[in-house]
């Protein structure tokens, strides 16, 4: 589908300093973020400190800054962009810190560039990098004169444009010379402030009092298409001294298409083999097809039959509210009495003797501490009460690579063209074209095999698949393992007997008559990652996998187990032959 023809909406931002802490990101994610937001600004994640990266789940592809992959430097930015979001229409640019992630999204406004900043409060090396990346790819951050450039961190920088009045304790000689670096970038590149002057975003957990070291700016004609710049305290999370930054802008930003996933895992079996046994009746009786007209006749009937069969009785799956299992309502009911009070609280930031105060810190403290239970509880009865099938996915939750939970994305492929001039990839269409290029080359003008070669006689005539060769077939199947374009799983074929007596008949018919079903060549591509490349911007770091229809996939697991045993048995395979 066209990104142009997808539904549209404005672009809503979300920005925070998690000070590392697992548990307010977790208790961010589990919440109604996903629905709310399109872009998490994160400075100072939480990390696993034995991978370097962050915590997330499928509702967001995660960012982050390019020196986590080139030095494996422990990030402090990460930015998480919502899934629903057509990756069609953003991208990340590179940039040489580990403070710093730089998403570009594109779109009838033109470019808008979101930098998501983390500068350390003991030095002015990030702002630094960030003024000379800007000097020399000016023309990249801001192609035309129209396009929108936005910064939005945690500065750590503290000044009279921004912080309230009553803190001028931090306007020491030493701190204004530090926010002049920071001022001065804003004066050459035309930035301008956009969350409002005494907005405070951090209460100091020692002392108690609000300042300002996050902060918003954008270039100066952007704040046209600014809706809104505020902060929620009533979203701050637990134990963290940061409170929320919500920027809306009025961007059309394109939509991803939904995705409906069938549910196999919720059909009711006994409903679904009713309908597809009467929808098999309607065929002749299953036995030999002699014709070319009944082979693609019958071949056609099951196809429709299943079909028919599966969009009327396999449920879409319906996303969880919470992506991690462990997480109840009680973790729910404890979170929305956070909030209440921490919004209680901000109110009564004036009066720091209030017992709003001691009562919100209370609560989060005990939100934190029942998050960890929660996940340590959950983990500790599954395995208790682990059946035999439930020990090898323990063995593959153990022993799998560990990630951060979020989806993947293609970022921009570099490659050659047929002229072997350097190219670069940046939309979903062209990425496609470059991965087909690379991975499936064309075939060579000439063949190798000469034209009257002369092959040996066959060692054994191709014998008639029997009831008993399908039905080891289909039991070796994996029931739950994704279908191709009919959207047939192989379970059906494990649930449905009857449909095997249809399928024999055609299966045997295309030995008999040599020729093929022509839907049975559809196939679905999917591109994976190959584990442990450093770059994935080379198309070469992707493999693909094919999903065939259900019933293709059945004919050429029982050709490939008879070609098997046929070279087996005449040792067609050298001694030395080991594998696919």
């Amino acid at each position: 589908m066209n990104s142009t023809t997808l539904p549209i909406h404005r672009l809503c931002i979300w920005q925070q300093n998690l000070n590392k802490l697992t548990a307010v990101q977790l208790s961010l994610l589990n919440g109604p973020i996903a629905d709310q937001q399109d872009v998490v600004a994160i400075q100072e994640p939480a990390l696993n400190h034995h991978t370097g990266l962050t915590i997330a789940n499928s509702h967001w592809r995660v960012l982050y800054p390019t020196h986590k992959f080139t030095e494996n430097a422990a990030p402090r930015a990460a930015t998480l962009i919502n899934t629903k979001l057509s990756t069609n229409n953003w991208e990340q640019i590179p940039f040489l810190s580990r403070d710093v992630v730089i998403a570009q999204f594109r779109g009838a406004h033109g470019t808008c560039m979101l930098f998501n900043v983390y500068n350390d409060g003991t030095h002015n090396r990030t702002l630094e990098e960030l003024g000379r990346y800007l000097t020399v790819n000016i023309e990249k951050v801001r192609p035309s004169q129209g396009d929108h450039v936005f910064w939005l961190g945690d500065f750590n920088r503290h000044h009279p444009m921004w912080d309230e009045e009553q803190n001028s304790h931090l306007f020491t000689a030493a701190a204004l010379d530090a926010s002049q670096k920071l001022l001065n970038l804003l004066a050459d590149f035309g930035m301008v402030q956009t969350l409002p002057k005494d907005m405070p975003t951090l209460q100091s957990s020692s002392t108690g009092n609000w300042t300002r070291p996050d902060n918003v700016f954008c270039m100066d004609h952007s704040e046209e298409i600014v809706v809104s710049c505020t902060t929620d305290p009533g979203q701050r999370g637990p134990k963290t001294d940061h409170i929320q930054v919500l920027t809306e802008l009025n961007l059309e930003v394109p939509v991803a298409p939904e995705t409906n996933i069938q549910n196999y895992r919720a059909v009711n079996w006994k409903e679904f083999e009713e309908h597809l046994n009467k929808a098999l009746a309607q065929l002749p009786p299953p036995g030999p097809l002699v014709t070319e007209e009944d082979f693609q006749r019958t071949a056609r009937s099951i196809d429709l039959a299943l079909r028919d069969t599966v969009e009327e009785h396999v449920p879409k799956s319906k996303p969880c509210p919470h992506t991690r299992r462990w997480w109840t309502k009680e973790l729910t009911d404890l979170r929305k009495r956070s909030n209440q009070l921490s919004r209680i609280s901000h109110k009564f930031r004036a009066l720091p003797d209030h017992t709003c105060h001691r009562a919100s810190k209370d609560a989060h403290n005990k939100l934190a501490s029942e998050i960890f239970k929660a996940k340590k509880d959950h983990w500790k009865e599954w395995l208790e009460e682990a059946t035999k099938d439930d020990i090898w996915t323990a063995h593959w939750y153990i022993n799998s690579s560990p990630g951060n939970g979020s989806r993947t994305r293609v970022p921009m492929l570099k490659g050659k063209d047929r002229n072997r001039e350097d190219i670069t990839a940046a939309t979903n269409e062209e990425k496609g074209n470059l991965l087909a290029e690379t991975l499936f080359p064309p075939p060579p003008e000439t063949l190798p095999v000469p034209a009257d070669f002369e092959y040996p006689p066959p060692v054994d005539k191709w014998s008639p698949i029997t009831w008993t060769h399908l039905n080891k077939a289909i039991q070796h199947l994996s029931p739950y393992k994704a279908p191709g374009p009919d959207g047939v799983a192989n379970i059906v074929l494990k649930r449905c007997p009857l449909l095997a007596d249809h399928l024999l008949p055609v299966f045997n018919a295309v030995f008999t008559l040599k020729m093929y079903y022509e839907p049975w060549r559809e196939s679905i591509t999917v591109i994976l990652r190959k584990p442990g490349k450093p770059d994935y911007t080379v198309p070469k770091a992707y493999r693909p996998i094919a999903l065939l229809n259900t019933t293709a996939k059945l004919l050429s697991a029982i050709v490939t187990d008879r070609t098997s045993y046929l070279m087996e048995s005449h040792g067609l395979l050298p001694n030395t032959h080991f594998g696919g």
